[in-house]
């Protein structure tokens, strides 16, 4: 449920996009971002890949934002700015209510975004759904987590939580 939320809102935006764009005839360029290479972004790479937004007048740049492991840092050791944020994008003006979802977030957000078999098999398996057939793939070798654990190794995610 979690994974549907994350992107329920961006495909939202996109949809009320689309309505707009079809008035006019028009594409409306919108620029797609995503943060991880999870399965929790299949559908937004399928429907860019199967041309679902051109047909509803969307022309879409789906792009990787790379700086994930520092948002995740800053998240998990600024609590007041990222409750700030968070207040100011959902317009929940509670303040028991950002604490409590503050709360359940850090438990659930790695230290170290690494890419997690159980992922890397689930976006393969949905590719596999959506057709067409793909050759017989090891999902391990999709991926790779030595620069992760080389700047861990380095220092680097440390320095990172402790600004």
């Amino acid at each position: 449920m979690k994974a549907l939320s994350s992107i329920a809102a961006p495909l939202l935006f996109l949809g009320l996009a689309a309505a707009a764009a079809a008035q006019d005839k028009k594409p409306t360029p919108v620029t797609v971002a995503y943060s991880a290479t999870s399965g929790t972004f299949s559908p937004l790479w399928v429907a860019a890949d199967q041309g679902l937004f051109a047909k509803h007048g969307l022309d879409v740049r789906v792009t990787y934002i790379q700086g994930n492991r520092v948002l995740l840092a800053y998240v998990q050791s600024r609590r007041d700015g990222t409750l700030k944020a968070m207040a100011k994008y959902t317009r929940q003006r509670d303040r028991d209510v950002l604490e409590k979802y503050y709360e359940e977030l850090i438990l659930t957000l790695p230290r170290i975004p690494y890419v997690e078999d159980a992922s890397a098999l689930a976006t393969v398996e949905a590719m596999q759904l959506q057709g067409p057939p793909l050759p017989k793939v090891d999902p391990k070798t999709l991926y790779d987590n030595s620069l992760l654990k080389r700047l861990e190794s380095a220092g680097f995610v440390d320095k990172i939580y402790a600004r």
